[in-house]
Protein backbone atom coordinates (compact mmCIF):
# COMPACT_ATOMS: atom_id res chain seq x y z
CA UNK A 1 0.00 0.00 0.00
CA UNK A 2 2.56 2.55 0.95
CA UNK A 3 4.43 1.71 -2.66
CA UNK A 4 0.96 3.06 -4.44
CA UNK A 5 0.54 5.82 -1.99
CA UNK A 6 4.46 6.89 -3.09
CA UNK A 7 3.84 6.28 -6.85
CA UNK A 8 0.63 8.57 -6.34
CA UNK A 9 2.78 11.45 -4.95
CA UNK A 10 5.79 11.28 -7.50
CA UNK A 11 3.03 11.10 -9.88
CA UNK A 12 1.48 14.21 -8.92
CA UNK A 13 4.64 16.30 -9.56
CA UNK A 14 3.60 15.31 -13.91
CA UNK A 15 0.54 17.71 -14.13
CA UNK A 16 2.44 20.23 -11.50
CA UNK A 17 5.23 20.75 -14.11
CA UNK A 18 3.12 20.54 -17.05
CA UNK A 19 0.68 23.41 -16.85
CA UNK A 20 3.32 24.98 -15.52
CA UNK A 21 5.12 25.11 -18.69
CA UNK A 22 2.01 25.38 -20.63
CA UNK A 23 1.16 28.46 -18.60
CA UNK A 24 4.68 29.84 -20.33
CA UNK A 25 2.97 30.85 -23.64
CA UNK A 26 0.93 33.40 -21.69
CA UNK A 27 2.05 36.68 -21.27
CA UNK A 28 3.06 37.68 -18.08
CA UNK A 29 4.24 41.38 -17.72
CA UNK A 30 5.06 41.17 -21.21
CA UNK A 31 7.12 38.08 -21.13
CA UNK A 32 6.31 35.08 -23.15
CA UNK A 33 8.19 31.81 -22.60
CA UNK A 34 10.67 33.87 -21.02
CA UNK A 35 11.60 36.29 -23.92
CA UNK A 36 10.26 40.26 -23.14
CA UNK A 37 8.37 40.95 -25.52
CA UNK A 38 6.03 44.01 -26.82
CA UNK A 39 2.42 44.03 -26.40
CA UNK A 40 2.06 44.69 -30.17
CA UNK A 41 4.10 41.13 -30.88
CA UNK A 42 2.09 38.68 -28.64
CA UNK A 43 -0.44 38.16 -31.39
CA UNK A 44 1.67 38.39 -34.26
CA UNK A 45 1.29 34.52 -36.36
CA UNK A 46 5.52 33.76 -35.87
CA UNK A 47 4.96 34.62 -32.30
CA UNK A 48 1.61 32.21 -31.72
CA UNK A 49 3.41 29.76 -34.00
CA UNK A 50 5.82 29.39 -31.62
CA UNK A 51 3.78 29.23 -28.72
CA UNK A 52 1.70 26.28 -30.58
CA UNK A 53 4.77 24.30 -31.47
CA UNK A 54 5.90 24.96 -27.76
CA UNK A 55 2.60 23.14 -26.61
CA UNK A 56 2.81 20.49 -29.34
CA UNK A 57 6.32 19.02 -28.47
CA UNK A 58 5.22 19.19 -24.54
CA UNK A 59 2.64 16.53 -25.29
CA UNK A 60 4.89 14.71 -27.64
CA UNK A 61 7.15 14.82 -24.76
CA UNK A 62 5.47 14.37 -21.38
CA UNK A 63 2.91 12.33 -22.08
CA UNK A 64 4.89 8.99 -23.06
CA UNK A 65 6.52 9.81 -19.62
CA UNK A 66 3.65 9.72 -18.21
CA UNK A 67 2.50 6.47 -19.02
CA UNK A 68 6.33 5.27 -18.33
CA UNK A 69 5.40 5.56 -14.61
CA UNK A 70 2.82 3.00 -14.65
CA UNK A 71 5.07 -0.32 -14.33
CA UNK A 72 6.05 1.35 -11.01
CA UNK A 73 2.59 0.53 -9.36
CA UNK A 74 3.90 -3.15 -9.93
CA UNK A 75 7.20 -2.97 -8.39
CA UNK A 76 7.41 -4.72 -4.95
CA UNK A 77 11.04 -3.87 -3.48
CA UNK A 78 11.34 -0.08 -2.24
CA UNK A 79 14.77 0.23 -3.03
CA UNK A 80 13.49 -0.43 -7.02
CA UNK A 81 10.86 1.53 -6.77
CA UNK A 82 12.16 4.75 -5.24
CA UNK A 83 15.13 4.24 -8.02
CA UNK A 84 12.71 3.93 -10.89
CA UNK A 85 10.71 7.13 -9.26
CA UNK A 86 13.20 9.06 -8.84
CA UNK A 87 15.23 8.61 -12.28
CA UNK A 88 11.68 9.21 -13.78
CA UNK A 89 11.03 12.49 -12.01
CA UNK A 90 14.60 13.54 -13.65
CA UNK A 91 13.28 12.37 -16.80
CA UNK A 92 10.49 15.01 -16.68
CA UNK A 93 12.56 17.83 -14.92
CA UNK A 94 14.79 17.39 -18.00
CA UNK A 95 12.79 16.85 -20.59
CA UNK A 96 10.25 19.78 -19.98
CA UNK A 97 12.89 21.98 -19.47
CA UNK A 98 14.70 20.90 -22.64
CA UNK A 99 11.51 21.76 -24.85
CA UNK A 100 11.23 25.35 -23.05
CA UNK A 101 14.60 26.07 -23.33
CA UNK A 102 14.67 25.01 -27.14
CA UNK A 103 11.22 27.20 -27.93
CA UNK A 104 12.86 30.05 -25.95
CA UNK A 105 15.38 30.19 -27.80
CA UNK A 106 13.62 30.21 -31.57
CA UNK A 107 11.42 32.96 -29.57
CA UNK A 108 14.54 34.82 -28.98
CA UNK A 109 15.65 34.55 -32.25
CA UNK A 110 12.72 35.71 -34.15
CA UNK A 111 12.51 39.03 -31.67
CA UNK A 112 16.03 39.49 -32.31
CA UNK A 113 15.55 39.02 -36.33
CA UNK A 114 12.54 41.38 -36.36
CA UNK A 115 14.64 43.69 -34.00
CA UNK A 116 17.54 44.33 -36.90
CA UNK A 117 15.20 44.23 -39.63
CA UNK A 118 13.31 47.29 -38.09
CA UNK A 119 13.13 49.05 -34.96
CA UNK A 120 10.07 50.57 -36.08
CA UNK A 121 8.31 47.43 -35.76
CA UNK A 122 8.38 47.81 -31.78
CA UNK A 123 10.08 44.20 -31.30
CA UNK A 124 13.81 45.97 -30.71
CA UNK A 125 15.23 45.19 -27.87
CA UNK A 126 14.53 47.31 -25.08
CA UNK A 127 17.44 48.48 -22.48
CA UNK A 128 14.67 47.51 -19.27
CA UNK A 129 14.87 43.41 -20.30
CA UNK A 130 16.98 41.23 -19.10
CA UNK A 131 16.81 38.32 -21.36
CA UNK A 132 20.82 38.52 -22.14
CA UNK A 133 20.93 37.47 -18.25
CA UNK A 134 18.83 34.25 -18.39
CA UNK A 135 20.16 31.47 -20.04
CA UNK A 136 17.76 29.17 -21.42
CA UNK A 137 15.37 31.36 -19.51
CA UNK A 138 16.18 29.38 -16.46
CA UNK A 139 19.20 30.44 -15.20
CA UNK A 140 20.36 34.25 -14.15
CA UNK A 141 23.39 35.25 -14.41
CA UNK A 142 23.71 39.27 -13.69
CA UNK A 143 27.10 40.63 -11.90
CA UNK A 144 25.06 43.81 -12.02
CA UNK A 145 22.68 42.50 -9.85
CA UNK A 146 23.70 42.40 -6.26
CA UNK A 147 20.57 40.35 -5.03
CA UNK A 148 21.11 36.55 -4.24
CA UNK A 149 17.45 35.65 -5.18
CA UNK A 150 15.71 36.85 -8.05
CA UNK A 151 11.73 35.93 -9.46
CA UNK A 152 11.18 33.19 -12.44
CA UNK A 153 10.94 34.34 -15.09
CA UNK A 154 9.29 31.06 -15.99
CA UNK A 155 7.17 28.60 -14.04
CA UNK A 156 7.53 29.61 -9.89
CA UNK A 157 9.57 30.39 -6.76
CA UNK A 158 12.80 32.12 -7.30
CA UNK A 159 16.50 31.56 -9.13
CA UNK A 160 19.52 32.33 -7.49
CA UNK A 161 22.12 34.98 -8.84
CA UNK A 162 25.05 32.63 -10.56
CA UNK A 163 27.17 35.20 -10.63
CA UNK A 164 27.01 35.34 -6.79
CA UNK A 165 29.71 33.24 -5.06
CA UNK A 166 27.01 32.35 -2.63
CA UNK A 167 24.44 31.44 -6.12
CA UNK A 168 27.18 29.15 -7.59
CA UNK A 169 27.74 27.11 -3.90
CA UNK A 170 23.46 27.10 -3.75
CA UNK A 171 23.00 26.29 -7.10
CA UNK A 172 25.60 23.50 -7.05
CA UNK A 173 24.13 21.93 -4.16
CA UNK A 174 20.61 21.78 -5.58
CA UNK A 175 21.94 20.57 -8.94
CA UNK A 176 23.61 17.47 -6.65
CA UNK A 177 21.19 17.03 -4.24
CA UNK A 178 18.36 16.39 -7.42
CA UNK A 179 21.48 14.23 -9.04
CA UNK A 180 21.54 11.90 -5.99
CA UNK A 181 18.10 11.09 -5.85
CA UNK A 182 18.36 8.00 -8.25
CA UNK A 183 21.39 7.04 -6.04
CA UNK A 184 19.67 6.97 -3.29
CA UNK A 185 17.18 4.53 -4.18
CA UNK A 186 19.87 2.36 -5.51
CA UNK A 187 21.06 2.39 -1.75
CA UNK A 188 18.11 1.05 -0.73
CA UNK A 189 17.51 -1.14 -3.37
CA UNK A 190 21.46 -2.59 -2.40
CA UNK A 191 20.37 -2.65 1.18
CA UNK A 192 16.71 -4.75 0.27
CA UNK A 193 18.84 -7.53 -1.57
CA UNK A 194 21.10 -8.13 0.79
CA UNK A 195 20.46 -11.07 2.81
CA UNK A 196 20.55 -11.11 6.90
CA UNK A 197 23.86 -13.61 7.70
CA UNK A 198 24.60 -15.17 10.99
CA UNK A 199 27.91 -16.29 11.89
CA UNK A 200 28.77 -18.31 14.95
CA UNK A 201 32.37 -18.73 15.89
CA UNK A 202 33.94 -20.19 19.42
CA UNK A 203 33.08 -17.40 21.12
CA UNK A 204 30.41 -14.85 19.73
CA UNK A 205 27.25 -15.12 17.64
CA UNK A 206 27.49 -12.23 14.83
CA UNK A 207 24.64 -10.95 13.04
CA UNK A 208 25.55 -9.64 9.96
CA UNK A 209 24.06 -6.97 7.35
CA UNK A 210 25.84 -5.46 4.70
CA UNK A 211 28.29 -4.75 7.50
CA UNK A 212 28.86 -6.09 11.00
CA UNK A 213 25.57 -5.17 12.87
CA UNK A 214 25.84 -7.27 16.24
CA UNK A 215 28.22 -9.34 17.92
CA UNK A 216 27.05 -11.35 20.85
CA UNK A 217 29.42 -12.81 23.23
CA UNK A 218 28.62 -16.74 23.95
CA UNK A 219 29.94 -16.47 27.27
CA UNK A 220 26.89 -13.22 28.07
CA UNK A 221 23.81 -15.16 26.43
CA UNK A 222 21.24 -15.52 29.53
CA UNK A 223 18.72 -16.85 27.31
CA UNK A 224 17.28 -18.02 23.88
CA UNK A 225 14.24 -18.21 22.00
CA UNK A 226 13.04 -19.55 18.96
CA UNK A 227 10.04 -17.62 17.13
CA UNK A 228 8.01 -18.17 13.69
CA UNK A 229 5.97 -15.49 14.24
CA UNK A 230 7.12 -11.76 14.70
CA UNK A 231 5.34 -9.59 16.94
CA UNK A 232 4.54 -6.77 16.48
CA UNK A 233 7.04 -3.93 16.59
CA UNK A 234 7.58 -0.31 16.23
CA UNK A 235 10.72 1.72 14.88
CA UNK A 236 12.70 3.18 16.52
CA UNK A 237 15.74 4.04 15.05
CA UNK A 238 17.04 2.06 11.82
CA UNK A 239 15.82 0.78 8.41
CA UNK A 240 12.33 -0.57 8.79
CA UNK A 241 11.26 -2.01 4.97
CA UNK A 242 9.25 -4.49 4.48
CA UNK A 243 11.64 -6.93 3.74
CA UNK A 244 14.34 -5.73 6.31
CA UNK A 245 14.22 -4.42 9.56
CA UNK A 246 17.53 -3.13 11.06
CA UNK A 247 18.22 -1.06 14.20
CA UNK A 248 16.06 -0.37 17.01
CA UNK A 249 12.28 -1.32 17.77
CA UNK A 250 10.31 -1.47 20.29
CA UNK A 251 8.96 -5.07 20.33
CA UNK A 252 5.62 -6.56 21.74
CA UNK A 253 6.48 -8.43 25.07
CA UNK A 254 10.22 -7.69 24.78
CA UNK A 255 10.25 -3.97 24.62
CA UNK A 256 13.23 -2.15 23.16
CA UNK A 257 15.19 -4.59 21.08
CA UNK A 258 17.97 -4.91 18.72
CA UNK A 259 17.09 -5.77 14.98
CA UNK A 260 18.79 -7.34 12.35
CA UNK A 261 15.99 -9.87 10.37
CA UNK A 262 14.53 -10.19 6.90
CA UNK A 263 11.04 -10.55 8.39
CA UNK A 264 9.56 -12.72 5.58
CA UNK A 265 12.41 -15.40 6.04
CA UNK A 266 11.29 -17.34 9.48
CA UNK A 267 12.08 -18.63 12.22
CA UNK A 268 13.75 -16.20 14.37
CA UNK A 269 15.95 -16.35 17.34
CA UNK A 270 15.54 -13.71 20.69
CA UNK A 271 18.35 -14.04 22.20
CA UNK A 272 18.87 -11.68 26.09
CA UNK A 273 22.67 -11.17 26.32
CA UNK A 274 23.88 -8.14 28.89
CA UNK A 275 20.46 -7.16 29.52
CA UNK A 276 19.32 -6.80 25.87
CA UNK A 277 17.32 -8.35 23.96
CA UNK A 278 18.75 -9.30 20.45
CA UNK A 279 15.91 -10.49 17.75
CA UNK A 280 18.08 -11.29 14.65
CA UNK A 281 17.59 -14.59 12.02
CA UNK A 282 19.74 -15.65 8.68
CA UNK A 283 17.99 -15.20 5.51
CA UNK A 284 18.47 -19.22 5.11
CA UNK A 285 16.05 -20.79 7.62
CA UNK A 286 18.28 -24.03 8.11
CA UNK A 287 21.23 -21.71 9.81
CA UNK A 288 19.00 -20.12 11.96
CA UNK A 289 17.76 -23.31 13.61
CA UNK A 290 20.86 -25.32 13.51
CA UNK A 291 22.05 -22.25 15.58
CA UNK A 292 19.33 -22.15 18.04
CA UNK A 293 19.78 -26.06 18.01
CA UNK A 294 23.58 -25.35 19.20
CA UNK A 295 22.75 -22.14 21.66
CA UNK A 296 20.37 -24.73 23.64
Amino acid sequence: MINIFLVLIVMAIWPLLYFIQRNNVKPRQNIILGVTLPQSSHKESETEAICKSFKKWLNIVMLPLLLLLIPAFFIQLMGALLTWCMTWLLLVIAASTAVFARYRSKLLALKHAKNRLSKADGLELADSDEDQYWLWGILYHNSNNKRLLVKNRAGINMSVNLARPAGKVVFAFMVLCILAMPFFGIWIWIEELTPTRLILSETSLTARHTRDSYIIQLDTIESVELIETLPSMLRVGGTGLENLKKGIFRVESYGMSRVCIQPKDPPFLVIQSGGKIYIINDANSKVTREIYSFLR
